[in-house]
């Protein structure tokens, strides 16, 4: 009878464990998009727009160098 329970427990205690382990895996992976993806947008909007760019380095560059 005391191995029945020990087993019964050990079963019932490894089913409670598995199911908070995924609650807890499930909940730290959707803190962790949602964490990642305001760090993205972040960093997006710190970012210089700069469309002139492409003609300063040109400008910067001696003509020679250039490929025609």
């Amino acid at each position: 009878m005391f191995a029945g329970f020990f087993i019964i427990g050990f079963i019932a205690g490894y089913i409670v464990s598995i199911t908070g382990g995924l609650a807890l895996a499930k909940r730290t992976e959707s803190n962790a998009i949602a964490t990642a993806t305001a760090c993205a947008n972040s960093n997006r909007a710190q970012v210089p727009k700069c469309q002139s760019a492409e003609q300063d380095y040109l400008a910067s560059v001696p003509s020679n160098w250039l490929d025609d």
